[in-house]
């Protein structure tokens, strides 16, 4: 029969005092002690029980709703601009047509069908730069005009045109004294300036676009000195000829010769005569008469004279004579004004025998 639970006001358990092997309430039965009830033992207690085990975390709670965002802040002050890269350009597509240039751009222009104009930017800073390349090689036969649009082009407000083929031009702008000048050779003409074009050796010379009439000089090779163990002359020098207002046909080629020196005379020889240098082409009359059609001429030099080859060769300017001789014939053919003069007589004297020295150009 099972015990019934019971209470009492106060139950105290001495260290010395045991209560036998009682039971105090069944198993599993309930203890009722009432508030205040105290339970003294004497005994050390016992020893602290494991740790439970930790239990399942909760689940992660939902995530809390945005806030609304913040107002934008105002705009900072623009920063300096940035120093420009050395050299940069754009290139831009081939242009046909008459255009607009803009600061820091490259251009190809094709003029095949019709010559073009090229406006530059009507404000400019120091260091701002266009270029323009001939796309098509036909700026000799339709040449670009560059206009500054109220600036100064080479110090100039006029228009400049560029005629050479297959040219290329960078402008660059510099002030309000000079505006735009070029950074690299190109036949740029502009109103009161005069391009001048050297032949160094025989070649061609295509005329450009607009241009109707020219100056020229021409100058042929000298005469070689005769031989000097003979008492060689001097060479006379090569014919020289100059002029302005030569008729000149737009766009034609013109063939320029270009004469060279001539040898010095060996083992007792004359000195061989200088080359002759000419412009031709049409409409160019013939001059001197037997130079050929359509071609102006200046005659080499002659050759120094030597006591065994004399007297000094004829020839633009004449060659000197030798020993008791005379110096060749200067302007030979002759052409007005003179082309050359004759060359100079050897001396009769000796021991010492003075040669002739060759003409001077005319």
């Amino acid at each position: 029969m099972a015990q019934s639970p019971f209470a009492v006001d106060n139950i105290r358990v001495a260290n010395a005092m045991v209560i036998g092997s009682a039971t105090i309430g069944a198993s599993g039965a309930n203890i009722v002690l009432p508030a205040g009830t105290q339970i003294q033992g004497g005994g050390a207690f016992g020893a602290t029980g494991a740790t439970g085990v930790a239990g399942t975390p909760g689940s992660t709670g939902a995530t809390g709703v945005s806030g609304t965002p913040g107002t934008a802040g105002s705009t900072g002050a623009t920063g300096p601009a940035g120093a420009a890269a050395a050299g940069g350009m754009t290139w831009q597509a081939v242009q046909a047509a008459n255009f607009l240039a803009t600061a820091g751009n490259a251009y190809p222009v094709n003029t095949s069908s019709g010559a073009v104009t090229v406006t530059l930017p009507a404000s400019a800073a120091l260091g701002n730069t266009v270029k323009l390349v001939d796309y098509a090689g036909t700026f000799d036969t339709n040449p670009i005009t560059v206009n500054p649009n109220g600036l100064k082009l080479r110090g100039m407000t006029t228009n400049a045109t560029l005629s050479t083929r297959f040219s290329s031009l960078e402008l660059v702008y510099m002030d309000s004294t000079q505006g735009w000048i070029t950074s690299n050779f190109a036949s740029l003409f502009l109103g009161g300036y005069t391009i001048v074009q050297t032949f160094t050796a025989t070649s061609t010379w295509r005329c450009p676009s607009g241009v109707t009439e020219v100056e020229y000089l021409v100058v042929a090779g000298g005469g070689g000195g005769g031989y000097g163990l003979y008492h060689g002359g001097g060479g006379g020098a090569g014919g020289f000829r100059t002029g302005a207002g030569l008729t000149v046909t737009p766009t034609q080629t013109y063939t320029i010769e270009v004469g060279a020196a001539g040898s010095g005379g060996v083992a007792g020889g004359r000195g061989g005569s200088g080359g002759n240098s000419s412009i031709a082409g049409s409409p160019i009359t013939e001059s001197p008469s037997g130079a050929g059609a359509n071609t102006l001429k200046a005659y080499g030099g002659g050759g120094g004279a030597t006591t065994g080859a004399k007297p000094g060769a004829n020839g633009g300017s004449g060659g000197g004579g030798s020993q008791n001789d005379i110096g060749g014939s200067g302007n030979t053919p002759s052409t007005s004004p003179s082309q050359g003069n004759n060359g100079g007589n050897g001396s009769a004297g000796g021991p010492n025998f003075g040669m002739g020295g060759g003409g001077g150009a005319g």
